[in-house]
């Protein structure tokens, strides 16, 4: 079974893709802001499953079926510990200033069909207040596009923990500049767009709550 962690984290040339243009693989996406009983954000709440093409290379030639526990949680592993250094391509904004991210703690894999999933959550350093007068975003996405991550549906983003009530998202498309659209399509698996091309075809998810209560 082949590690997907160097994927991940750079255009590496490992994958079977298209030769022309990013992204290479894919990757349906669930998400959940999670607030404490202070209302606070404690961290982001991420779901991943791998496109049947992407999860059959990483399986290499294991049928998906088949593939053993211990193995998946081996690969998961890797993945989650080379992820670190790129804060699990995960950014939360709180009021426009970009939040530091805690390791990640644990996390849960399976195959669900013909698809890897992987379920891990990226805590906040510092919880931080998510009330009505802050202004808090997210965003999960791979910086050098070689990897799209988009979620499955507009519902797919939500609220959780026991201060979400009242809480709602809104996810918000990208809207990527003719440049940007250009450059992605002319770069094949051997070039990089560099660490800033994945941002800008991200989708971000507002969160907006109810003022705290006295």
């Amino acid at each position: 079974m082949r590690s997907i962690a160097v994927i991940l984290v750079c255009a590496g040339c490992l994958v079977a893709a298209p030769a022309g243009s990013h992204p290479h693989a894919w990757i349906d996406l669930e998400s959940g802001a999670l607030l404490d009983d202070q209302g606070r954000l404690t961290g982001i709440e991420i779901d991943w499953r791998f496109d049947a093409f992407y999860t059959a290379f990483v399986l290499d030639g294991t049928r998906p079926d088949q593939a053993r526990q211990a193995d998946l949680d081996k690969l998961a592993a890797e993945n989650i510990g080379n992820l670190k250094d790129y804060s699990y391509f995960t950014e939360i904004e709180v009021d426009g200033q970009r939040q530091a991210v805690a390791p990640v703690d644990g996390f849960k894999t399976a195959m669900r069909g013909d698809q890897l999933w992987l379920h891990f959550v990226v805590p906040v350093a510092t919880p931080v207040a998510a009330a009505a007068g802050h202004r808090l975003r997210y965003a999960v996405y791979d910086p050098t596009y070689f990897i799209e991550i988009r979620h499955v549906s507009k519902q797919a983003a939500r609220v959780t923990g026991p201060g979400s009530t009242g809480c709602q998202t809104r996810l918000v498309e990208p809207r990527p500049p003719m440049e940007a659209i250009a450059l992605a399509a002319g770069l094949d698996m051997s070039e990089s767009g560099g660490d800033s091309l994945g941002r800008l075809f991200a989708e971000w998810v507002t969160v907006t709550c109810p003022t705290a209560p006295p």
